[in-house]
């Protein structure tokens, strides 16, 4: 199956506007990881500064060092930290992974295709607005304050670079702030409230959106590895973070795209998502984020290695 490898023009148009050198120039962060950056430019939107938090208690990882200014998830120079949010730079880049897969497949589908995905209730015309490498980018930005959210949720801090400990909301104030594109402050509404995005009709709760189902499909998908929604869904309702409620609409929109994905596209998709290898890009991503940490990216990232 053909896939698309490019950005769009206007795709390419976003990219090329954000002002990559200015926002690198701003942190201090290694040259081997500064190339990463400049080859995948909505990485820095994920960088920033810290300061030791010698007011706080260590944690597992050693003494703490909390947000200094922007999102603090890349570049990272002290291998405790690296560790410490190692978590999330792996979800985010296997998130990035199945997001392509998924908007890939769909970019090419046929307008047969199109009218099946239809007749589940969804809305055909955002097929044409589908750009797989754009999607990827924005899913590498996706998670930017995620750091900041949850350091004022769990040790209660309250300054200029945690004043919001709801994930989604610190997010959007964080690339906001560092003037991201019209264009990734929109699709941030699948990481602010997503069950919001949920209409239901005879069949149930789905979103009518197929960009949204792409994103949020992708995310549940990718925990620390590859899951099922029904094994990651669990586990959210374990966390008890969000409602029970709420988990059980959001895995039913996710269901149901999954449905319709393995009924019009073909019974081993899912399973050919799974089997995915990182492919260069991650890893080279990968090994950007421990470059300049004295780690190796085994040791960072063991998910990867079984």
């Amino acid at each position: 199956m053909p896939q698309i490898e490019a950005r769009s023009i206007r795709g390419a148009e976003i990219i090329g506007s954000i002002d990559v050198n200015s926002i690198v120039d701003r942190h201090v962060i290694g040259a081997e990881t500064a190339l990463v950056v400049k080859k995948f430019p909505t990485l820095t939107y994920m960088l920033g500064s810290t300061r030791v938090a010698p007011e706080l208690k260590p944690d597992e990882f050693g003494p703490m060092s909390v947000v200094r200014e922007g999102s603090a998830l890349y570049g990272l120079t002290d291998p405790i930290d690296a560790k410490r949010w190692a978590g999330i730079a792996n979800h985010v880049l296997g998130s990035a992974r199945h997001t392509l897969f998924l908007a890939q497949r769909l970019a090419v589908l046929s307008a047969a295709g199109k009218a099946r995905f239809a007749q589940y209730g969804y809305d055909t015309r955002e097929f044409d607005d589908i750009d797989p490498v754009l999607l990827r980018d924005f899913v590498l930005l996706s998670h930017s304050g995620r750091r900041a959210a949850d350091e004022a949720r769990k040790y209660g801090l309250e300054d200029d670079a945690h004043s919001q400990p709801h994930i989604g909301k610190a997010i959007v104030k964080h690339l906001e702030r560092e003037g991201a594109d019209p264009y990734f402050i929109e699709l941030l509404r699948v990481e602010n409230d997503a069950v919001d995005l949920a209409q239901k009709d005879a069949r149930g709760y789905f979103f009518p959106s197929i960009i949204d189902n792409i994103l949020t499909l992708a995310d549940w998908t990718f925990d620390q590895k590859p899951t099922t929604l029904n094994g990651r869904f669990l586990y959210l309702h374990a966390r008890k973070r969000e409602e029970s409620p709420i988990l059980d609409k959001l895995n039913e929109c996710g269901r149901r795209f999954q449905d319709a994905l393995v009924e019009i596209i073909g019974s081993s998709l899912m399973d050919e998502m799974f089997s995915l290898q990182p492919p260069e890009w991650e890893m080279e991503m990968r090994e950007g984020y421990v470059a300049h940490t004295g780690l190796a990216v085994q040791e960072v990232f063991p998910h990867l290695y079984g």
